[in-house]
């Protein structure tokens, strides 16, 4: 089940949040360097598994986009924002064995 959340930083078009998800949408919407959060759709696995929950990362222009894998769904967002703090909150949250990195990560976007 997800979580509703809303208010501050959190864009309004979805205000659900799977429960992986949680902790770090709430850090980033306290966090003085992130300017906007907009939660995207949440996607049932195909099949479930009993790996832990870890998200995915790629660098985008202002800021960088989030796939977190939960044990059952998958949910994307985007966070806007100053984009090397905002990835450095998220590896002190997820930690580096759970965060994979996707795509070009380069200097002018993180």
């Amino acid at each position: 089940m997800g979580v509703t959340m809303a208010g501050g930083k959190i864009a309004s078009s979805h205000t659900t949040v799977i429960e992986a998800a949680v902790p770090s949408i709430k850090a980033l919407n306290c966090h003085s360097n992130v300017d906007k959060i907009c939660l995207g759709l949440i996607r049932n696995k195909r099949r479930k598994s009993s790996s832990n929950p870890y998200c995915k990362v790629w660098g985008i222009d202002n800021g960088v986009k989030v796939v977190v894998c939960g044990n059952a769904t998958i949910q994307v967002f985007y966070i806007y924002g100053q984009a090397k703090y905002i990835l450095s909150l998220l590896e002190d949250i997820w930690g580096s064995e759970n965060m994979i990195f996707e795509g070009e990560i380069s200097n002018n976007k993180i």
